[in-house]
């Protein structure tokens, strides 16, 4: 799983990325992936609390994989080793709120076995900091 950009300005439209699953002997892994994309909300007196990103319509998956049950700020594909997702967001993300956490799930198709990678993107208000 590699992001992009591992930090992005709040007025980001689009986060894009690859993920690749490949078994030991360098074979890539057929099945289903499942990305979530995640942000902690913090401050005003709420604590912590994990929002998903909301994932716009704009979604585009390169002609591959078939877009099911997608919850807010989750996508499920079919998946044949590789995938570059570019996904759009209809909501500006804040960078008081923390880092996106992106999560992909990479499920075996011949025996369900899964694993996971997660990655963070940071978010910044400026494209420049004083150091």
């Amino acid at each position: 799983l590699v992001p992009s950009a591992t930090t992005i300005l709040e007025n980001t439209k689009v986060l894009e990325g690859k993920v690749t699953a490949k078994y030991t002997y360098g074979k890539a892994v057929a099945g289903k992936l499942t990305l979530r994309f995640i942000q902690s909300r913090q401050g005003y007196g709420y604590g912590v609390t994990q929002d998903a990103v909301k994932v716009g319509a704009g979604v585009v998956d390169g002609g591959r994989g078939v877009l099911s049950g997608s919850k807010l700020g989750e996508l499920q594909v079919t998946f044949d080793g590789e995938y570059n997702y570019q996904y759009t967001l209809d909501t500006v993300v804040q960078s008081y709120a923390g880092p996106i956490v992106v999560e992909a799930v990479v499920t075996e198709g011949a025996t369900g076995t899964s694993q996971q990678a997660t990655a963070s993107v940071e978010v910044a208000q400026r494209d420049f900091k004083v150091d």
